[in-house]
């Protein structure tokens, strides 16, 4: 048989040709054969499926199983001790370690990477070191720094396969985060407040250095209390600091709504300058529009949606997983199988008006936000331009504000503290984006709750119509209205019956507990 160059068999289709053409048992456990396998491929799936290729042949030539792997093995044997032996050479000299016979030695590779950059874990396919997320593109950029004095051909793609190898190197199953260690930059704090100068990867470590005596934060307090009155302060603050910790237990959102101008803008930016990668600005609606956005939250911190669309969203679904999670949930990457993952993610929305959805008008959906409406911009009032900058100056302070937030949450049992302009932003804001409740709170409407008055399903409907008309609301379907009130009756001193009689005295479906009153509506009884 002719010599052959095995360095050329870089492909799968090349390797076979190669195997088929080997036509004694001789050949078939030659040297030449198993350096087609060991010498030119790396990643031990492919030298699986070479040596798979090769040992079929083998069967086909006559050559035992036991042999063919005898002598597989004698070969493997002895290219790891002529490995370790070049390792040895090349540490005596300036070559890298990783580096034989013109080719790169993934493994060694990796452990040479990780004993200079440090190091790493990876989780769910993301890479992590002390500090946080590690980008890929920086790898990336790592990796073709190293190689490009001794790789002068498909640089990017042997950098890009590296990578994969590094992946795999540095895999381990994610660990459970932690909810009573808070990181920070020099080490981490427990809710105690004692701090501790160990640092080890994880997930989340916010930008900001811990200093119990750090002065206080008094621009950043003016700037607060500017932006929100005093009890809504007080729930900011609440709701900042359980943002630090890796737990939904409170299971709330917050919204901030203005009309524009007062400043939430700055507030993005100052929480960008604590939080670090451990924040991701992202939109709500983009939650329930793309399957893949969910994958974003993984091992994040806070979900700041600093310009939320006016529109309305379909459904807040995946909001109210994310709020209240407390199993896995299920996400997705782009080319990447979905798998479960452990969310903790809080998130925050500033915008002019609140938020709302066309179909998911439930009270769970209502009860997970916490809605604080700004403060009017003042009329004469010159904006800062340097206002997030002074800020953060002083950020170690607005950190310890922030833990004081989180220990008063903790001490109230996860309750925040809400005031009553924000209770009343919440039934505003269920009214607005729910007319139902307005035409049910309307005596001028509807009386309910004396279980001796009775209506049928049309005649409710055709009522909730004209009240529609009459203030200039769009009605929401029959079905809707019906599912509602079967659902939240017990809410209102209602509930749902078969036995409603219509003007024919039929039995229809309706519901005890409801009288519509026509007062200038001009509710017109389905006839």
């Amino acid at each position: 048989m002719e010599e052959i160059d095995v360095f050329n068999l870089t492909t799968q289709a090349a390797f076979q040709g190669y195997v088929e053409s080997l036509e004694s048992k001789e050949d078939a456990l030659s040297e030449t054969a198993f350096a087609a396998v060991y010498l030119v491929e790396d990643d031990p799936f492919r030298q699986q499926q070479r040596t798979e290729a090769l040992r079929e042949h083998a069967k086909e030539l006559g050559i035992p199983a036991k042999t063919f792997e005898e002598h597989r093995k004698a070969f493997h044997r002895g290219l790891e001790q002529f490995r370790r032996k070049s390792k040895q050479e090349r540490e005596a000299t300036d070559a890298p370690v990783w580096l034989f016979q013109g080719r790169v030695i993934e493994a060694d590779f990796c452990d040479a990477f990780r004993q200079k950059y440090g190091d790493m874990a990876c989780w769910g396919g993301v890479f992590y070191d002390e500090n946080g997320v590690v980008e890929r593109d920086k790898l990336l950029k790592r990796i073709t720094e190293e190689l490009s004095p001794y790789v002068t051909t498909r640089l990017a793609q042997k950098a890009k396969d590296l990578l994969s190898a590094l992946r795999s190197f540095c895999y381990q199953e994610t660990p459970r985060a932690d909810p009573t260690r808070i990181h920070v930059k020099g080490g981490y704090i427990t809710l105690d407040g004692v701090f501790h100068a160990d640092r080890y990867i994880t997930q989340n470590r916010l930008n900001v250095e811990y200093d119990s005596e750090a002065n206080h934060p008094a621009v950043f307090l003016d700037y607060v209390h500017d932006l929100l009155e005093p009890e809504d302060v007080m729930t900011l603050q609440e709701f900042l600091g359980y943002c630090c910790i890796p737990t939904t237990k409170a299971e709330k959102m917050l919204f901030l709504i203005g009309s524009g101008g007062e400043g939430k803008s700055v507030l993005g930016a100052v929480l960008s300058g604590i939080f670090g990668q451990s924040m991701v600005a992202g939109s709500l609606h983009d939650l329930e529009k793309s399957r893949f956005a969910l994958a974003n939250l993984e091992g994040k911190l806070l979900l700041l949606d600093d310009d939320m669309e006016v529109s309305s969203c379909g459904e807040s679904t995946v909001q109210k997983r994310v709020v209240t999670a407390k199993a896995p949930l299920s996400i997705e990457r782009k080319g990447e199988q979905a798998r479960q993952a452990e969310i903790y993610c809080r998130l925050m929305a500033f915008g002019n008006v609140a938020f709302s959805t066309l179909y998911d008008h439930s009270e769970g959906a209502f009860r997970r936000r916490i809605i604080l409406t700004t403060k009017p911009k003042p009329q004469h009032r010159k904006d800062d331009r340097e206002l997030s900058q002074k800020i953060l100056a002083e950020k170690s302070g607005v950190f310890n504000w922030m833990m004081e937030g989180l220990k008063r949450l903790i001490g109230n049992g996860w309750e925040f503290t809400t005031s009553e302009q924000a209770k009343r932003n919440l039934e505003e804001s269920k009214r607005e984006s729910f007319n139902l409740l307005a035409f049910l709170a309307d005596e001028n409407a509807v009386r309910l709750g004396n279980l001796s008055d009775t209506i049928t399903s049309n005649d409710l409907y055709s009522a909730y119509e004209a009240w529609c008309r009459a203030n200039g609301e769009t009605p929401l379907r029959q079905k809707t209205v019906t599912s509602y009130l079967k659902t939240e009756g017990k809410r209102y001193g209602i509930r749902y019956t078969g036995n409603a009689k219509d003007e024919k005295k039929r039995r229809v479906r309706g519901f005890e507990g409801m009288k519509i009153i026509d007062r200038g509506y001009n509710y017109q009884p389905h006839i």
